[in-house]
């Protein structure tokens, strides 16, 4: 839809997805805090078991955002179809979980527990795909719930009532269905209608090109499995998550090209990503130092214990940096694509578009990935640590996504016209230099590492502060795109 605002929705976005991992990262402490490395490590594969039977899910997100763009009545369609997916997924689920179960010794009234969460999950997916063609930002008000709800109820099943990884899986499944009454609550005027089945039978007509996209970003997920599989350590998985949270932020400064899509659909017009693209990096290149700078104090924070991890953030921190290029580069391209305005598109000319080809390029590179992985696992030297294996994981993990970022980007480059904002990258790159050498003097120098959260984590706050002042300060007196961006922050705040 040509109404959907990319600096609105992007911002909402973005101020959303920091306080989201602030948040999450309050909760992760609070179950960190009171469970085991080797609990952590089995919370990670719960997780990664309930992701999998998701795999369905774009069958109904996929077409739902697309068509939702171009003002097509699809809501109680998509809602509809979610409900049917949920009942084949909870039985998938647990014929895996039995499987799991039984070869990793887990106690299965855990995953039984975690089943709650697959029809949440499908629905909120549908909510999403609504959210996403419609109003972008109804999705971040849903998240600010599902984060805000979190700690609260973390905080009484995991604290107060001491239930260990039982509190913290009921924690998240109250929390999601806080999320999915806001965001219903947001776009009840979309999901209401009739059933339309000449949708649902595009839909499973179409199903193999979402699908075929979902796949290898659910064979990379099983990275997880294979760790805990060959080297049977849940310690390591928890050094891993450990190193994925602090990562986090970086990961979320993409989110502000979240209404990207959607716009590019309706319009075609490429002034909006050129413009979104340099937005991004304007919050992506400090996010990524503020990972590097303050790995140790942030797995301080988390767990003592995990401090050891830092080369692991590093690398994970690098990874999530190089997959802004590759979600930015590949939604620009699919968004372009045109074919299925027309409902009667041949199967070959599906096979000749964009739709079909960056899914292509996914597989490419998850075969990579899995396929350096697992020689890694199993020829690893004697005498290497837990640790040793899950830098090398993250390394693996790095390594394998940059040629597809450097693809993306010669891609769009080529064929829309859309270049890399050099000019501001170096001066977002130099004032972020600048900020992280004064940071990291100050850290090394006056940072006392207590025990205690309470009393380090005011200490780390200033330290983030000052960060933040020197970089936008710096970069609001030297660039004039940046004061534009301030006044656009205004701007749209007024409109709203």
């Amino acid at each position: 839809m040509s109404n959907v605002r990319v600096t609105y929705s992007g911002l909402i976005a973005l101020l959303v997805s920091i306080v989201g991992v602030i948040t999450g990262t309050i909760f992760v402490i609070l179950v960190t805090r009171k469970l085991s490395p080797e609990e952590l490590g089995l919370w990670t594969i719960i997780n990664s078991l309930v992701a999998y039977v998701f795999v369905v899910d774009p069958i109904v997100s996929y077409w739902s955002t697309r068509q939702a763009a171009r003002g097509e009545d699809i809501g109680k369609t998509a809602l509809s179809m979610a409900a049917l997916f949920s009942i084949g997924g909870i039985l998938v689920y647990f014929i895996v979980s039995i499987f799991v179960s039984e070869s990793l010794s887990i106690d299965f009234s855990l995953l039984l527990l975690s089943a709650i969460l697959i029809p949440l999950l499908f629905l909120h997916g549908a909510l999403s795909g609504i959210a996403f063609g419609t109003k972008p930002h109804s999705e971040q008000y849903a998240i600010v719930a599902f984060e805000s709800a979190k700690i609260p109820l973390g905080f009484l099943f995991v604290v107060f009532y001491q239930m260990g990884l039982y509190g913290a899986i009921l924690a998240i499944i109250f929390s999601n269905m806080i999320r999915i009454i806001v965001l219903f609550i947001q776009l009840r005027s979309y999901i209401f209608g009739q059933i339309k089945l000449h949708l649902i039978k595009f839909w499973f007509k179409m199903s193999w090109l979402p699908m075929y996209g979902m796949i290898p970003s659910f064979a990379i997920t099983l990275d997880v499995i294979i760790f805990s599989a060959i080297s049977n350590s849940l310690t390591g998985l928890a050094f891993w998550t450990a190193g994925i949270t602090v990562a986090a932020l970086v990961t979320q400064s993409g989110t502000i090209s979240q209404a990207l899509y959607p716009k590019l659909i309706a319009t075609q017009k490429k002034e909006f990503a050129k413009v979104n693209l340099q937005r991004t990096l304007f919050f992506a290149i400090p996010f990524l130092a503020l990972s590097v700078v303050f790995a140790k104090p942030l797995l301080h924070i988390i767990n003592p214990i995990y401090v050891g991890g830092i080369i692991i953030v590093y690398f994970l921190a690098s990874r999530a940096f190089v997959n802004i290029f590759i979600n930015f580069s590949y939604n620009v391209i699919r968004a372009y694509e045109q074919i299925d305005k027309n409902q009667n598109s041949s199967f070959g000319e599906y096979l000749k578009s964009k739709l079909f080809v960056i899914p292509t390029l996914t597989y490419i590179m998850s075969g990579i990935y899995l396929g350096s992985l697992i020689p890694l696992l199993l020829l690893k030297p004697s005498d290497w640590t837990e640790v040793d294996l899950v830098q090398m994981w993250s390394l693996v993990y790095f390594a394998s996504h940059i040629p597809f970022a450097v693809y993306g980007i010669f891609s769009i480059k080529r064929n829309y016209g859309i270049n890399l904002p050099w000019i501001h990258i170096t001066k977002f790159s130099i004032v972020t230099l600048l900020a992280s050498l004064v940071l990291n003097y100050l850290i090394e120098h006056y940072l006392e590492y207590k025990t205690s959260i309470w009393e380090f984590l005011p200490e780390v706050i200033p330290f983030v502060a000052l960060g933040g002042l020197i970089y936008f300060g710096i970069t609001y007196l030297i660039d004039n795109s940046t004061r534009t961006f301030f006044k656009s922050i205004f701007s749209e705040i007024i409109k709203k």
